[in-house]
């Protein structure tokens, strides 16, 4: 084959021309096909403006024109993105997408996401950070199929608090590297806290943990190691295949538990609404929902579970870390076994919380004005972390049920403690 120094200049301008011609030909043609899936068609001269429009508007982009050698190579060997985290109906007036397989997230990261992912070649890798919905959302188990198919996946998971990866951005964020290969497997880090003088140590420090077995459909765990694992078989193994979500389907009565949607380091539950009032009168809250349970001991138990050490760490580990859905509850117990054995300690510990949360608690009065008037508005504050003690007892019991071994105890009752013992947590309870 001639190289560019083996011919003539002459020949070697008309050979570009005529690749030129040729390229553009393919676009012309590629346009045409693309257009006619929008409903658009080059024939009458009515029919020919709106097609120039069309191309006006839409400034179609055909990859393989614009990187024809590299695309016919298979793709790229890397590609390394940032998205933008749009939901589609806000751009909808805007422009129409068609035929991406992860058009139900609903979101404009997915559709890069799942682009870039189509442009890179086997054994290539892409980077792109992404929020962490894309690693705890049920919506988004399509962008975790596509991701995952045919690809090797490590997955890096950090928090926004008590520092965050782009300072002024209060998000979430997970940052998939991806190599496209026939093995299919993906590994997971811890969900990463950490202070701002720790920052340069970060990403030395991330260590992955296969995750390829426990994923589900829709959600990735965001694994903190090999303990972890062990305490997550033995409560999936304990459970029968029931959850906690499952009763709460299932169950309602006349008592009632009520729990705090959004979570950062401890998830707060209680037996009756914390105190909110306007000008002396109590309000409803959107802060909260309501369980409800036909069984007093049976609403105990449930109260000791989900303010347990253990719940939160199984909250870490698979949800959104920041407003509670309800998938979050499908925390792995048979309830009606647990309560058999060990209902009675679980409601003491119970009835011990919720008198300590109130003894901790403390009521604050405030000025506000809104919606056209000004009121002052009573609200109670908890302070879970001051009853830390009390929680551990009701770890300690679990441990019991599930099996757990003395290390793992620990390290469920020590997992994260720097940071929801902390002095940040003080932000989160005000």
């Amino acid at each position: 084959m001639q190289t560019r120094q083996d011919m003539d200049p002459k020949e070697f301008t008309q050979a570009k021309n005529d690749l030129t011609e040729k390229l553009k030909a393919l676009e012309d043609e590629l346009n045409g096909h693309l257009a006619g899936e929008y409903g658009i068609t080059e024939g009458t001269k009515k029919a020919r403006e709106k097609y120039a429009n069309w191309l006006l508007s839409h400034k179609p982009f055909h990859w393989l024109i614009d990187f024809y050698g590299i695309i016919k190579n298979g793709g790229f060997d890397v590609i390394i993105g940032n998205p933008p985290y749009v939901e589609l109906p806000k751009i909808k007036d805007t422009y129409t997408v068609k035929g991406y397989k992860t058009l139900g997230t609903n979101n404009l990261f997915s559709l890069v996401a799942e682009r870039s992912k189509g442009l890179v070649r086997l054994s290539g890798r892409l980077g792109i950070i992404l929020p962490n919905s894309s690693v705890s959302a049920a919506k988004m188990s399509s962008l975790q199929r596509e991701l995952k198919e045919r690809s090797s996946c490590w997955i890096s998971n950090f928090a926004w608090r008590p520092s965050k990866l782009f300072v002024g951005a209060n998000m979430l964020l997970a940052i998939w590297i991806i190599e496209t290969n026939e093995r299919e497997l993906c590994f997971s880090s811890r969900y990463h806290r950490w202070q701002g003088d720790f920052r340069e140590a970060l990403f030395p420090t991330i260590e992955y943990i296969q995750v390829t077995n426990l994923a589900t459909e829709s959600r990735i765990p965001k694994s903190p190691g090999m303990i972890a694992h062990s305490i997550i078989s033995k409560c999936l193994a304990k459970s029968s295949g029931k959850t906690l979500l499952d009763l709460i389907v299932m169950d309602s009565g006349k008592f009632s538990l009520f729990y705090f949607r959004a979570v950062l380091y401890w998830f707060k539950v209680l037996t009756k609404p914390p105190i909110f009032r306007e000008d002396g009168v109590d309000v409803e809250t959107g802060e909260m929902k309501e369980l409800t349970f036909s069984r007093a001991t049976t609403r105990d138990v449930v109260m000791a579970l989900l303010s347990s050490n253990l719940f939160s760490l199984h909250y870490t580990v698979w949800s959104s870390c920041q407003v509670v859905n309800s998938p979050d509850l499908q925390f792995p117990v048979d309830l009606e076994r647990i309560e058999r054995s060990h209902g009675k300690i679980l409601s003491e510990l119970a009835f011990r919380l919720i008198k300590d949360y109130q003894t901790n608690s403390i009521i604050q009065k405030r000025q506000y004005s809104a919606r056209g008037r000004k009121f002052t508005m009573e609200k109670q504050y908890f302070f879970i972390k001051l009853s830390k003690s009390i929680i551990d007892e009701v770890d300690m019991v679990l441990t019991k049920h599930y099996g757990f071994t003395e290390e793992e105890l620990d390290f469920i009752i020590n997992y994260d403690i720097k940071y929801r013992m902390g002095q940040d947590t003080e932000k989160e309870e005000l």
